[in-house]
């Protein structure tokens, strides 16, 4: 049996997820790994608060404007 699309698109955002956390695990100096966890909690997992946790880790490494903008999106939400 062929997998559906939406079941092909929930395992590419957990396997994403996945290789950022090791990612940040083996080297939390990793800014735009953070950043992409932030998105992938807070555009597709619904984890505001996981999303604000790692944008905020983001900015605590660098100046991303990115992070910053998703930042402000997370606490919006």
């Amino acid at each position: 049996m062929n997998p559906q699309p939406q079941e092909l698109l929930t395992s590419y955002h957990e396997d994403a997820r996945s290789l950022y956390e090791r990612i940040v695990k083996e080297d939390p100096s990793q800014a735009e790994a953070w950043n992409n966890l932030g998105c992938l909690a807070l555009d597709h997992f619904n984890d505001k608060r996981s999303a604000i946790e790692f944008f905020t880790r983001t900015l605590e490494l660098v100046d991303h404007q990115g992070a910053a903008k998703n930042l402000a999106r997370a606490r919006k939400a």
